[in-house]
C-alpha cells in the first residue's frame, strides 16, 4: 500500500456506519494475538457495514 491509499483511507467518513469502540473491543477480543485475524475481522465487519449500508440507501430510493 502506498501513503496515497493511507491517506484515502484515512479521509473515509464512516458515518452512523462507522464502529463503535464496542465493536472494535470485541473484534479485539476475538483476534486475540492473531494480527491477521485480527485485520481480516475487521475487513469482513466493514464490509458487512457496507452491505447494510447499500441496502438501506436501495430501500430508502425505493420508499420515495
Amino acid at each position: 500500500m502506498t501513503e496515497k491509499m493511507f491517506a484515502l483511507i484515512d479521509g473515509v467518513d464512516a458515518g452512523r456506519y462507522g464502529a463503535t469502540a464496542g465493536e472494535m473491543i470485541a473484534i479485539n477480543k476475538r483476534a486475540g494475538e492473531d494480527k491477521f485475524d485480527l485485520m481480516h475481522t475487521a475487513f469482513k465487519f466493514g464490509f458487512l457495514k457496507g452491505q447494510r449500508a447499500e441496502k438501506a440507501k436501495m430501500k430508502k430510493g425505493k420508499a420515495k
